[in-house]
C-alpha cells in the first residue's frame, strides 16, 4: 500500500483507509487545498475524483490477490480527512467509513 494509505483489520473486516488533507488559513472554516489555483476552497474528500477511485480498486484488488485472500472476505474503504490549520500547524481529521467506490 501507497505512503497515504493503510490496511488493517478491525473486527474481523479488513479496512482500506485513504489519507486527504487540505490547509486551513484560518481556523476550520476557509479550507484551502496546498495546489489550488487562485484560492478555491473544497474539502479534502473533493480529491477523490474518478481517476483515484479506479485506481484505488485496482490497488485493493491487486492487494487482495498478492495477499492470497479470498473473494468472500470481508473488507470496506473508509477515507481519512486532515484538516491543518497553517498558523498553529494542528490538526483534525474526520474519519468517512464504508465509503463506497
Amino acid at each position: 500500500m501507497g505512503r497515504d494509505r493503510y490496511c488493517g483489520k478491525r473486527e474481523g473486516k479488513l479496512h482500506f483507509i485513504e489519507v486527504k488533507s487540505v490547509s486551513c488559513e484560518k481556523g476550520w472554516v476557509s479550507v484551502i487545498h496546498e495546489t489550488s489555483v487562485m484560492g478555491d476552497s473544497y474539502r479534502p474528500e473533493d480529491n477523490m475524483h474518478g481517476f483515484k477511485v479506479k485506481r484505488l480498486a485496482k490497488t485493493i484488488e491487486g492487494y487482495l490477490l498478492e495477499k492470497n485472500l479470498s473473494e468472500d472476505i470481508s473488507w470496506q474503504f473508509d477515507l481519512a480527512t486532515v484538516y491543518i490549520e497553517e498558523g498553529t500547524k494542528q490538526g483534525r481529521v474526520e474519519m468517512l467509513e464504508d465509503v463506497i467506490l
